[in-house]
């Protein structure tokens, strides 16, 4: 990143194309004028200078920032189920262009739904939704073809001129067509700015120094040209005089009325009253838990494959548990701890099958909660109550199932006991489940290097918890044995008071020696 960063859009621009090649670290400039929440620093990196937003430092807007300032990333992540309609407003998808398909699930590779040039759209909708005066979209052409990536900046162009936002893209190789959509050009080459300014004024600018524009070349990669070894083509002068390394691209930059330009028109005009309000979140806490609980109510809802999945399983391993311990013996504890036990780790163990789907949705909550959509405790209450009607029914299903088949008391009482032991003992390793999920760090990079697919890590952390649980109960077991081994019947004997008066008081008195059996008189 540039030593001394300073605040390059102000909110009169319209629509802005941040040109940079691979590796040029267009994704980290982004996060960090986007929001503190996206770019977490580490001892390997480090932040130095300001950023201010309407002349206030962004150190003393980080609780509210997001609510003013959008990020979208070059990764499309979404909740494959929900329709467009449940991710931005009515108006907002008219804007984008996305009517006819505003009905349709977003899908994703295992789930059908829109195409990739409507599901950037809908990125750029999400994260757009609550009117956002400053957007960040960091390569939306990913994966889309020319003309999908044109409707798209069309569209967000659209959006800015309606709602009055700043938009700033950032864009590898964008076709003349898309490039013709922008009113500023920011050039940005192994961390250093080489050009901000109006898109019409950058060709004019470069040729200054020496440099010319074919005439069939197109101006987005003459501009991503400079800068790298390409540059010996478009040098017409002195190559002397000329700079070939970014750095002195940005110091010419600096020098320039360009530069000057942009920093009298930011402290031309500043535009305090836009963070006039000091929420953090648009909604109250009762409000995000009420939103969150309608949306977690639909995505459990309409996964049907997973419901008539868990429905016939628990059926099915019902009438397997009922008929292996059909009408127990009730003198047999064995079997009826037995049936208990097998019964509770089946219902229980079932809901591992909720961490894969809970380490995809993570990716979801950390944009959306970066964005301040929410509160954590909201989203953590309503995932857990939204799993509670599910766990009911399975529990009364395959409990009754069980019970009555298994011959246990034939008792209302006691079998809505075993229905609540049942359920607290599911609900309990949901919860174990669901922290699981939550607290998996390791990165997918790093398991792919030992062959480790992210969705089975559970599998990993079960082992660890059993082997430290085995080791653990090991230990425990030994200080039991040890110190309470005294007070085995072989090593306590009754010796006689002398100082009591009645002969029949006696005290304990504990020996390391079981044959030790002096001072023995009386039992009672």
């Amino acid at each position: 990143m540039y030593p001394d960063p300073r605040e390059l859009m102000k909110d009169d621009l319209t629509s802005a194309d941040a040109l940079m090649a691979d590796g040029s670290g267009k994704s980290s400039l982004m996060k960090v004028l986007a929001t503190g929440n996206q770019f977490h620093l580490d001892k390997t990196i480090t932040l130095d200078g300001t950023i201010e937003y309407s002349g206030k430092d962004r150190n003393e807007l980080l609780e509210v920032l997001p609510r003013y300032v959008a990020y979208a990333n070059q990764i499309d992540n979404h909740y494959p189920r929900l329709t467009l309609t449940n991710f931005a407003l009515d108006v907002m998808v008219k804007k984008l262009g996305l009517d006819s398909c505003k009905d349709t699930v977003v899908g994703n590779a295992m789930l059908r739904g829109v195409s990739g040039g409507e599901r950037k759209r809908v990125t750029t909708g999400e994260m757009t939704v609550a009117w956002k005066r400053l957007q960040r979209l960091d390569e939306i052409s990913t994966g889309l073809d020319s003309a999908a990536t044109y409707d798209i900046c069309k569209s967000t162009k659209s959006v800015a001129h309606n709602f009055n936002s700043t938009v700033v893209i950032s864009l590898l190789q964008p076709s003349p067509e898309v490039f013709e959509l922008f009113n500023d050009v920011v050039l940005l080459n192994e961390g250093s700015i080489m050009f901000h300014g109006k898109r019409e004024e950058d060709v004019p600018y470069f040729e200054r120094m020496g440099f010319h524009c074919p005439p069939r070349k197109d101006v987005a990669d003459f501009l991503l040209g400079l800068g790298t070894d390409k540059q010996d083509v478009y040098i017409t002068g002195d190559a002397r005089s000329v700079p070939y390394q970014s750095a002195d691209f940005a110091k010419l930059f600096m020098e320039s009325g360009f530069f000057q330009k942009t920093l009298q028109r930011l402290d031309a005009s500043t535009d305090a009253m836009v963070f006039a309000d000091p929420k953090p979140f648009c909604q109250t806490s009762t409000e995000d838990l009420a939103t969150l609980l309608q949306r977690q109510e639909m995505l459990t809802l309409r996964d049907t494959t997973y419901i008539m999945g868990r429905a016939v399983i628990v059926i099915v391993m019902g009438l397997l548990y009922g008929s292996a311990f059909w009408q127990m013996d009730d003198t047999d504890s064995q079997l009826m701890l037995g049936l208990l036990f097998s019964c509770a780790m089946f219902l229980s163990m079932s809901q591992a099958s909720q961490v894969s789907t809970c380490i995809d949705a993570r990716s979801v909550f950390y944009k959306q909660r970066g964005a301040n959509f929410f509160r954590t405790s909201a989203h953590v209450l309503a995932t857990s109550l939204t799993q509670i009607p599910l766990s009911i029914l399975e529990t009364v299903i395959f409990g009754a199932i069980t019970y009555w088949f298994g011959g246990y008391v034939d008792d209302v009482g006691r079998f809505i006991v075993f229905l609540v032991t049942l359920f607290l003992c599911q609900m309990w390793f949901t919860s174990c489940f669901f922290f699981l999920s939550a607290a998996q760090t390791v990165g997918k990079y790093t398991l792919s290097v030992f062959n480790l697919e992210a969705e089975s890590t559970w599998i990993w952390y079960g082992w660890i918890f059993l082997v430290a649980g085995y080791f653990i109960s090991f230990f425990c077991s030994n200080l039991v044995l040890e110190y309470m081994r005294f007070e085995s019947p072989e090593n306590v004997a009754l010796a006689q008071n002398d100082e009591a008066v009645n002969d029949q008081s006696a005290y304990l008195r504990y020996s390391e020696d079981a044959s030790d059996t002096e001072g023995v008189r009386k039992l009672f």
